[in-house]
């Protein structure tokens, strides 16, 4: 849902923005007119979708280990997402949440 920019900061991406509340929690609000390739609209539904598959092993090793840490992905809405981590990970950053990560719920 994120990028590296320039000077490898994160950018936004899917996600116009996001924070971290607590050291288990991330909240993404994501851009209202993305779109997929196919020009249905992206939303949370796609984001919950998409980790519901990492848990299930539909996904390469970094995915399937994000996802294993992972208690809860919630749609809060059509465009936000929060994400509960079982444990505080250090190398669980959102830069691990970025847009390639995600699946249109239509596949």
């Amino acid at each position: 849902m994120l990028a590296l920019a320039v000077a490898g900061k994160l950018g936004p991406a899917l996600a116009e923005s996001w924070k971290q509340p607590d050291a288990k929690t991330y909240e993404f609000t994501l851009h209202k007119d993305a779109k997929w390739h196919d020009g249905e609209p992206f939303s949370s539904k796609d984001v919950t979708w998409s980790l519901k598959q990492w848990a299930e092993g539909a996904a390469g090793a970094g995915l399937k280990s994000l996802a294993a840490n992972m208690d809860q992905g919630e749609a809060r809405d059509a465009n936000s997402v929060r994400i509960v981590l079982k444990n505080a990970d250090l190398s669980c950053r959102p830069w691990s949440l970025r847009a390639g990560g995600c699946s249109p719920t239509s596949l």
